[in-house]
């Protein structure tokens, strides 16, 4: 039995260390260490949605405890479905950017606030993405791709392929913008720091 679980683990392990190689790839030579995305990321539009009150309250020095979180405005931490409620004047696609958006940032805050419920909500929002978000709808940003190779499953990772496959198609194979860039690097990050920890705690 324990040979088996080793083997699932490492195995598992490979193919989250293999995704973080392929994102990294995919964001080019560019490098930026920072913890929070890039203004660029943010265009005059989005105000103070919630995705970006989110962003800037989970990269917050120091970290900030889960009751700020959890006072974010717009944020629906219970229940399935998406994060994000959807506004009767956004357009889908914009909308999609700022759920995934969040859904990136919520991941951050359940690692380093090791909030399993948290994990829970986001595997149901991917659940919901899956079945309702079409690849047309997804964004040349791929926020939150990570979210969707760690819940395991072969749709979210075809999920997780088509935000790769529409990166490439935006930028023609050439290297992305710095906003792109910047998520492929934290998402191979958060890939690489999951694969490490799962091996950490192998039985």
């Amino acid at each position: 039995m324990r040979k088996e679980v080793v083997k699932r683990v490492n195995e598992r392990c490979r193919r989250l260390h293999a995704w973080a190689r392929r994102l990294g790839a995919a964001a080019g030579d560019q490098v930026d260490p920072s913890s929070s995305p890039p203004p660029s990321a943010w265009g005059v539009e989005s105000g103070r949605a919630t995705d970006r009150r989110l962003w800037e309250v989970v990269a917050a020095t120091p970290a900030p405890s889960a009751r700020v979180i959890e006072a974010v405005s717009g944020l629906r931490l219970a229940g399935p479905g998406p994060l994000l409620e959807r506004a009767g004047n956004d357009a889908v696609e914009v909308w999609v950017d700022r759920e995934l958006a969040a859904m990136h940032a919520l991941h951050r805050a359940c690692r380093v606030l090791r909030r399993a419920e948290w994990g829970t909500r986001l595997h149901a929002a991917v659940a919901w993405h899956v079945e309702h978000t079409g690849t047309e709808n997804a964004t040349h940003r791929p926020w939150a791709v990570h979210v969707f190779l760690l819940c395991g499953s072969s749709d979210a990772e075809f999920f997780a392929s088509g935000q790769l496959h529409a990166v490439a198609v935006e930028h023609a194979d050439g290297p992305p913008d710095p906003c792109t860039a910047w998520i492929l690097q934290d998402a191979a990050r958060e890939l690489d720091l999951a694969a490490d920890a799962a091996d950490a705690g192998m039985p």
